[in-house]
């Protein structure tokens, strides 16, 4: 037993979620930097509007993906030493066709969505200039995964520094020109992931862009993996600020600052998640044989489990985490942040798991588990929010990751046996 540990702990997807994690560490270490900058310098209800623009931005940049990174990480990764152009050549041009039509349709549809669901026209200009800035970070996702998928996790981590040092000399910047509001701060957090994405473009190859013959199997590969991916990846879009949103919906900006804060600072423990699911995805993707499954399978759910009490670790440090940072203004964080805390760290053990059905060949489960999620997410929240106001939605993410991870066991032991591979 112990040598099974160690050899987990030391082998070469474990080193390789170490430097993940480690570069995962510097960008969120850098995020968080940011919204403590933010967030003192323009109070919960500034922040809350801030965090409603940018809950929109990064929704909004789901939707120019609908799967395609996924499926880049599934073949690429199969054919790093082999012709993985073709795949990267056809999945950047739906995502730029796709990125367009996003945009187009955001800008005009900003005002209706700020009015009639918000109910602030103020944030108007702010989604507006979400949806100019998609490009940026469509390109920034798009060498993130490419790198990732051939293996190269230095550059992937540079691309994402990049944007991370250049969002945090934009807003020192700011402080010291004493010009932080909320439209300036928004531009510095948009243009950030062009700077990522010119990263990207210097150091991951680029013959891909030159003349590459993608022919109809390629094709066919791609869309055929991204069908279901792509709906899970639309439903997580919303799902995924789905909780900024719905207490946006309901409750003043007061509480959308004071749940906004908390959410970005259990990001803590979404660092590790992140790292896991980044690096066992592309490990499970890379397998061709279903009896790699089952020793993989074992590795996953004690990773998970290390990573889950690793993090309730943060817990107690909850309090001071928060007083000390943004300041005693958001002190009604620190209750919500402690429940979202142990729900991410839920969260961690899923994501271990949820990599196994990339060798198992299953998306369905991503679209599966995200219409689960959102439903769960829309009829708890609308519930438990009026009863508890923004900590409503902390006990609803919390419900919601306890069931996934449930949900997530039940699926896998079913792909499981459908294969013939017993656990």
């Amino acid at each position: 037993m112990i040598a099974k540990i160690k050899s987990i702990i030391t082998g070469q997807t474990a080193r390789n979620v170490y430097l993940v994690t480690v570069g995962n560490g510097l960008t969120s270490l850098l995020g968080f930097v940011a919204t403590i900058i933010v967030s003192r310098k323009l109070g919960p209800v500034n922040f809350g509007l801030f965090s409603l623009a940018f809950g929109v931005f990064m929704t909004a940049s789901k939707f120019t993906d609908l799967g395609l990174n996924f499926a880049l990480s599934r073949y690429a990764a199969q054919n790093a030493v082999g012709r993985w152009e073709p795949y990267a050549k056809y999945a950047l041009t739906l995502k730029i066709i796709i990125t367009l039509v996003v945009t187009v349709f955001g800008i005009v549809g900003s005002p209706i969505l700020a009015q009639g669901v918000f109910h602030n026209s103020e944030l108007t200009l702010l989604f507006r200039l979400s949806f100019l800035a998609l490009l940026g970070i469509m390109l920034l996702d798009f060498y993130t995964a490419l790198s990732q998928a051939l293996g190269k996790w230095l550059p992937s981590i540079w691309i994402q520094t990049a944007a991370s040092v250049f969002k945090i000399i934009g807003l020192l910047a700011l402080v010291f020109l004493g010009s932080t509001t909320i439209l300036s701060s928004y531009a510095i957090y948009l243009i950030s992931p062009l700077i990522g994405a010119a990263c990207g473009a210097l150091l991951i190859s680029r013959k891909f862009l030159g003349p590459v013959s993608v022919d109809k199997a390629h094709r066919q590969k791609i869309l055929g993996f991204s069908v279901w991916m792509g709906v899970g990846v639309l439903v997580a879009a919303v799902t995924s600020n789905l909780d900024i949103f719905i207490v946006g919906n309901k409750l003043p900006a007061l509480d959308v600052g004071l749940y906004a804060a908390a959410s970005r600072f259990s990001q803590v423990a979404t660092i590790i998640t992140a790292s896991l699911g980044t690096v066992l995805s592309i490990r499970a993707a890379s397998f061709t044989e279903s009896r790699h499954v089952k020793p993989f399978l074992k590795k996953t759910l004690l990773l998970g489990l290390f990573i889950f009490i690793g993090a309730l670790i943060v817990w107690p440090l909850a309090g001071p985490l928060i007083t000390l940072t943004v300041g005693e203004s958001f002190v009604g964080s620190v209750t919500i942040f402690k429940i979202l805390l142990v729900a991410v760290s839920i969260g961690a053990a899923r994501s271990a798991i949820s990599a196994n059905f990339f060798s198992l060949e299953k998306p369905q489960y991503f679209a599966f588990s995200s219409i689960f999620s959102a439903v769960m997410l829309l009829v708890v929240n609308h519930y438990l929010i009026p009863i508890f106001g923004a900590l409503g939605a902390a006990y609803t993410n919390l419900i919601n990751n306890i069931l996934l991870l449930v949900f997530s066991l039940v699926f896998i032991k079913i792909s499981l046996a459908k294969k013939s591979v017993l656990l």
